[in-house]
């Protein structure tokens, strides 16, 4: 089972689930504005240095499922961590500045979970996609916005290699499919260590 820490190293080539919440579980969206500008942000600044599988962004924390891909330059992995900081950094000022408040806005450094079987990759996606419904953020996971799931469905290229996603799971009906059977969600779940993060509204 992978470990959750923000102490795990990045590293180039592989697999990882990047997440993070609002301190004090307080939220870090409040409109839409703000989701498409964390968004817009993640691409200009990771797009040209990670393949994205999945995402999605809830009021109060975001979960990215990606890939780093290969080193290169010397201290790559540490750039990327940079990026993904600045990233964090710029959004948090954006919102204290509209809001009015001060200090920090995410919990501490973010959170990484390296990717070690397909298995966990394609569950990993659909519990991504899902997390709509399991906050009750969303009645239907399917049309949430802010989620990559309608991206792929539409075979969109924006931010997901809906390609690579796809072919993941042997083709767009088969992915249909792995999100609406619940037992090998279920059974993915029933072993996913996040939830001891207590990742919640």
């Amino acid at each position: 089972m992978p470990c959750i820490t923000d102490k795990t190293p990045i590293e180039a080539g592989c697999y990882f689930h990047i997440y993070n919440r609002g301190i004090n579980r307080e939220r870090i969206f409040y409109t839409e504005k703000h989701y498409l500008r964390f968004i817009s942000r993640y691409n200009r600044l990771l797009g040209d240095h990670v393949e994205t599988y999945s995402y999605c962004l809830l009021p109060n924390h975001f979960h990215f499922m990606i890939r780093i891909m290969e080193s290169k330059f010397p201290g790559y992995e540490a750039f990327i961590s940079t990026q993904l900081n600045i990233l964090f950094s710029q959004h948090a000022l954006m919102i204290n500045r509209e809001r009015g408040r001060y200090g920090n806005l995410f919990c501490k450094s973010f959170k990484r979970i390296k990717i070690n079987s397909e298995f966990y990759l394609r569950n990993l996606i659909v519990y991504i996609h899902k997390n709509p419904y399991k906050h009750r953020v969303s009645s239907d996971y399917k049309a949430y916005r802010f989620s990559s799931y309608g991206e792929i469905i539409r075979r969109q290229k924006k931010i997901v290699r809906y390609h690579d996603v796809i072919s993941l799971y042997g083709g767009m009906a088969e992915f249909i499919e792995h999100h609406e059977d619940e037992d090998p969600l279920n059974q993915f779940l029933g072993k996913l260590v996040i939830e001891k993060e207590q990742i919640t509204d």
